[in-house]
């Protein structure tokens, strides 16, 4: 099994040879001061040889990008971005992102999916489909919307809600996957919904964070063993 990996700093992307999902990962031009550039750019370590000097496309402009339906390629002078010491919060946002693009490649049999989707006006911050491998553990679907001043539709007022009977069996099932005491039910045009104080929110958020972080250290494993192996 071979793999190619992103030598960008602070970059943990990497792809096992055959896999089309996730990003692409470009090789080096010959021309040795656009490869110095590269180096620079990305604050590559200096061991890292020409034959592993790869950069995925996020590290790129997209104009220099070009798509097409058979492959993707760098064109022109492309050079990659030079590297930032990334702020916590987005730090953390790319964390997440590299988890889900790897989680479609090293895929476990017992997979559970858990949505989060939160739309807050203060920040307007919008939190993300998270694919995470578990096990024993049922799918949970949580939706939370505040009326946003910039949708052209009105919003719903929370105000003229009103509870309607639910289903005896769909009520059976969200009794395993959702905490009661913590988390109210209620319909609205036939659909169902749940509401949660952000303290709990928070709390429910920084328990996925340190699974994934167990998730994450466990693929560096894979990864370094698989390099090993490659040698």
């Amino acid at each position: 099994m071979v793999t190619r990996s992103c030598v960008y700093k602070g970059c943990d992307f990497f792809q096992i040879s055959n896999c089309k999902h996730g990003r692409v990962l470009f090789s080096c031009t010959k021309d040795p001061e656009r490869a110095k550039i590269w180096r620079e750019n990305g604050k590559v370590h200096p061991k890292i040889s020409a034959q592993q000097l790869l950069m995925c496309a996020k590290h790129f402009d997209p104009l220099f990008i070009s798509t097409t339906k058979n492959r993707t390629l760098l064109v022109g002078e492309a050079v990659p971005y030079p590297y930032e010491p990334p702020d916590p919060v987005t730090a953390a946002e790319q964390e997440l992102e590299i988890e889900a693009e790897v989680f479609d490649q090293v895929a476990s049999t017992s997979t559970s999916q858990e949505n989060y989707y939160i739309s807050l006006n203060d920040d307007e911050q919008s939190i993300i489909t998270v694919e995470s491998t578990t096990k024993n553990k049922d799918t949970r679907d949580i939706c939370l919307e505040s009326p946003s001043p910039k949708r052209s539709k009105k919003s719903p007022n929370l105000t003229s809600i009103t509870d309607e009977p639910s289903d005896p069996k769909t009520n059976d099932s969200n009794d395993d996957a959702i905490d009661t005491s913590e988390v109210s039910l209620f319909k609205f045009k036939g659909e169902q919904y749940v509401q949660m104080s952000l303290e709990f929110y928070l709390k429910e958020k920084r328990e996925l964070l340190a699974k994934l972080k167990i998730y994450k250290d466990t693929l560096k494993s894979i990864k370094n063993n698989v390099s090993k192996l490659d040698v």
